[in-house]
Order: structure tokens, then sequence, then C-alpha cells
């Protein structure tokens, strides 16, 4: 029994015991003292029912308000779902692409900027700016879900500025030597492993409601 439970059958309890007590008293008291403890013992009663109500109340108001939230985070989670699988499979499509180039920067020629960029680009399709003011409906995970979702903007942003940096029109393009190749794609896999981290924990918090979410559709 918890504590509120706990408290209010001591009351009970305490009230249980009044009658015996009161008969006891009765024969030395007269009417207006015997007026004064019915009054009293009412009010008593009162208080003690009003707290229990009160508490009935606001534990049917938490239960309800948790399902509802429960069920809203389901519906979130089913809404990132294709987000969470279209960004996982490319964050792994272009670390592994940039691992490749790196062990390979010193044996080749250099290259342009315009042929290095694109292999590397997350390119999504999906997005989820319309999903994000809703994350707060998840007990857990949200963080990580928002922090990828920035994290992903601000690589493509990265790129989008290294790409205007070497590529400028009328212009030769200019050619990225064994260096600047190395530095580009150490600086590239740094962010993608870190998107990848993001993403395995987003994953390990919306892959339980997502499935919750498919058992009660069907």
């Amino acid at each position: 029994m918890d504590t509120l439970g706990a408290d209010t059958m001591a009351w009970l309890g305490w009230l249980a015991g009044l009658p015996g007590g009161i008969a006891t008293k009765a024969k030395n008291m007269d009417a207006s003292a015997w007026a004064s403890w019915v009054q009293a013992i009412g009010s008593i009663v009162a208080i003690v029912a009003g707290f229990g109500t009160v508490v009935y109340q606001n534990r049917h108001t938490d239960k309800s308000q948790e399902a509802q939230r429960r069920s809203r985070a389901e519906v979130v989670a089913y809404r990132l779902s294709g987000w969470i699988g279209e960004i996982g499979g490319r964050i792994e499509r272009a670390l592994r692409t940039c691992q490749e180039r790196q062990s390979k920067a010193s044996q080749g020629p250099p290259r342009v900027a315009s042929d290095v960029i694109p292999e590397i680009r997350l390119g999504m399709v999906s997005g989820i700016d319309e999903v994000l003011p809703e994350l707060h409906y998840l007990s857990s995970g949200s963080g990580d879900i928002a922090q990828l979702n920035h994290f992903a903007n601000g690589y493509a942003a990265w790129l989008d500025r290294v790409y205007a940096e070497e590529t400028r029109p009328g212009e030769v393009p200019q050619m990225m030597a064994e260096v600047s190749l190395r530095e580009f794609y150490t600086r590239a896999e740094t962010q993608l492993t870190a998107m990848k981290t993001l993403h395995a924990n987003s994953m390990c918090h919306i892959a339980p409601l997502v499935a919750q979410a498919i058992e009660k559709g069907r």
C-alpha cells in the first residue's frame, strides 16, 4: 500500500474508534457539549471524504494523461521511423565511402571537390521538421533524435561550404591534393561517426515504440 493509502486508512481507523470513546464520555456531557462533539466529528468526516475524493481524482487524471502520452509517443515514433531508417543507411554508406577514399588518398592523383563531396553527402529525401515539436511525448530518446537531426544539418552545411570554396563559377576547378583530401575525409569521418552513435541510441528508444504501434494496428 502506498503512503497516501496508508494515511487514509489510519484516518479511517481513528474514526472507527471514535464511537466507543464518545459513548464513554457522553455520560458526563450535557446537550451543548454533545452538539459540539457531533459538529466536530462531522467536520472531520467531511475533510477526510474530500481528501479521498481529491486523491482519487488526481490518480485517475494522472493515469489518463499517461495513457494519452504513451499513445501519442507511439504515433511520434512511427512518424520518425522512416527518417530513422533512411538516415541510418545513408550514414553507413557515406562513412564506408569516406574510409575507403581516405585509405587510397595517397595512391591516386589529386581530385576535384565536385567529384569528392557528392560521394559522401547524405542526400536525405525525408525530414522531421514537422515532428520535432512533438518529440516531448517520447519518455526517452528525444534528445538523441534532435541532436542527430542537428548534426545531419550541420554536416550538410559544412559540405556546402567546402564545395562553394573549392568550386567557384567561371574558375578552373581546384584540385584537392593528398594532404587536403586526408584532412577533409578525417573531418567527415568524425562527424559521420558521431551521427552513427546518435542513430544507434535513437533506435534503442524508437524501435520498441514502433513495434507497439504496429502490433496495435493489426
